[in-house]
């Protein structure tokens, strides 16, 4: 007979039932049968709760190809912790005479009283995993309602202190409180203080960026991580007045104010998607607070009042280089800038500007200014000169058109993003069993969501050269000159055709030069 061996583990381990151990002890079962081929299929790092894991459904190929005729693992719960899952595999490989084996549970599908059994230990299975998920989240709960700290990123202003103490039983429990960071409330303090003046996100973000002040991980301020900072309770010195604030904004409240900060937890379901306010626990914790609550309610107040304020009109959009021009003194990007209105036409000078330059107000660097117009005309002769010699842009534009069928890639990439998906997930719920691995975990989250980033944006882009195939007939050799940017191609058309035909572009004002990099 020929055996596929499964094994499976949601953590990467050597220890216990590790894929090692799995795939050893499926094998000494072998030893006494009569065994042609095996085949080992591998899933490490992969939640029983569904079947999508890249090995198992590569082993399910090769069953319907009838590459082997026995199926063998550890544990029935390796297969599936879901039921309807499970009876699904088991029914499709009833019907393709392949046996499954269970080695743990003794179970064999070859023999009615075996396969009865199976379906029954894998009801309890599913419970089994429903009952500790269950458990896991209201634990967390029930710890977020005292107030602890729960681990994770600590925010601005504080560090994560062990407090150690002990039961009625006299065993020694763990737990963990915010410690202040001297130098760091100084800078929350400083924060909320510029904002009451200013009233603007962005003001309060350039005089941070200004004065050097660091923010969290060395990262240049923003005004997003300013708003977060005002926006958190864990600063506020609670208050009865903080806690009606937080009820009116359909938050579950727990504890008495007595000064200290406010936790907020169980806000996000995983790293993408939040849950509805009704669902948040804020909760007073064991650390002092910084801002007293009437300055901090007066921030709310202004926060509100500034989001129903529309936002300025963007003018990034009017701009072919935003993202591939950078500043040759500090390699920063360089973003677009309102600058006067020329009196004979009423039309706004755009310029580029070094975004380090702009945030620092000329501390991090000095390269100058230069005009929208000026460098984008000057660049687009460039390319005339090149194209003229080599035809790059005709070269550019095959080369991409010119690939797999766009529905094949489409699904290609879709499963790619659904596999990445399913990792997070993976990563989550390890996340929620063992918090105090978040900065290890986390890193690894944020990594998965940047490539999944990545491939949607590829897969819009795909389906954008399609759409405009019909370009490649506008253009011959005669017809590649500057006319066809002003003439032929709309705005976005050219931004795709540029980026697909340079690598970047460097701006150095005290030497009046451009550094354009072709791919």
């Amino acid at each position: 007979m020929k055996v596929a061996i499964y094994s499976r583990k949601s953590r990467i381990t050597n220890t216990g039932d590790s894929i090692e151990n799995q795939i050893n002890l499926c094998k000494d079962y072998c030893k006494d049968k009569i065994v042609d081929e095996i085949f080992i299929y591998e899933d490490e790092g992969f939640s029983g709760k569904n079947t999508e894991r890249p090995e198992f459904k590569r082993m399910l190929e090769d069953a319907r190809r009838h590459k082997f005729n026995f199926i063998i693992c550890y544990r029935l719960d390796r297969i599936s912790r879901n039921l309807y899952d499970f009876t699904n595999i088991i029914n499709e490989l009833d019907t393709l005479n392949i046996q499954f084996v269970s080695i743990k549970e003794q179970f064999d599908t070859s023999s009615p009283m075996g396969k009865a059994m199976m379906y029954i230990a894998s009801i309890f299975a599913q419970l089994e995993r429903e009952t500790t998920a269950q458990r896991v989240s209201d634990n967390m709960l029930l710890l977020a309602k005292s107030g602890q700290w729960l681990g994770g990123q600590t925010p601005l202003g504080y560090k994560s202190k062990c407090k150690t103490s002990y039961d009625n039983n006299k065993i020694n429990k763990k737990t963990y409180v915010l410690s202040p960071i001297e130098s760091e409330i100084t800078t929350i303090r400083l924060i909320y203080d510029l904002y009451e003046k200013k009233r603007s996100l962005n003001k309060v973000k350039d005089l941070l960026n200004e004065n050097l002040i660091p923010a969290k991980s060395s990262i240049n301020w923003t005004a997003k991580r300013v708003q977060i900072i005002l926006r958190s309770p864990v600063y506020v010195k609670s208050s009865p007045k903080v806690l009606d604030y937080l009820s009116a904004n359909n938050i579950n409240v727990f504890g008495n104010p007595n000064g200290h900060g406010i936790l907020i937890y169980n806000k996000t379901k995983n790293i993408t998607q939040k849950r509805d306010r009704s669902e948040w626990v804020a909760s007073i914790s064991d650390h002092n607070g910084i801002i007293d609550s009437p300055k901090w309610l007066q921030v709310q107040s202004l926060l509100d009042t500034n989001a129903r304020t529309p936002p300025a009109k963007g003018t990034s959009n009017r701009a072919l280089l935003v993202g591939i021009l950078k500043c040759a003194n500090c390699n920063g990007n360089m973003y677009i800038k309102h600058g006067h209105t020329l009196a004979n036409s009423n039309v706004r000078i755009l310029y580029y500007v070094c975004e380090n330059k702009s945030k620092s107000k000329g501390k991090l660097c000095n390269n100058g200014n230069v005009r929208v117009d000026e460098i984008e005309n000057a660049l687009i002769e460039d390319i005339n000169k090149i194209l003229i010699d080599t035809s790059k842009l005709i070269e550019s534009l095959f080369n991409t058109i010119k690939l797999k069928d766009y529905s094949l890639y489409s699904l290609n990439i879709n499963k790619e993003i659904q596999y990445k998906n399913i990792k997070i997930q993976n990563l989550l719920d390890e996340l929620s069993l063992s918090p105090e691995l978040s900065k290890h975990i986390k890193p690894k989250i944020i990594e998965l969501e940047t490539s999944i980033n990545d491939l949607k944006y590829k897969q819009l882009s795909r389906k954008m050269h399609l759409k405009n195939n019909y370009l490649l007939n506008l253009f011959s050799k005669e017809k590649l000159n500057l006319s066809m940017f002003k003439d032929y191609i709309t705005l976005e058309e050219k931004k795709y055709i540029l980026r697909g035909l340079i690598e970047s572009i460097y701006f150095d004002e005290k030497n009046h030069s451009l550094e354009i990099n072709y791919k």
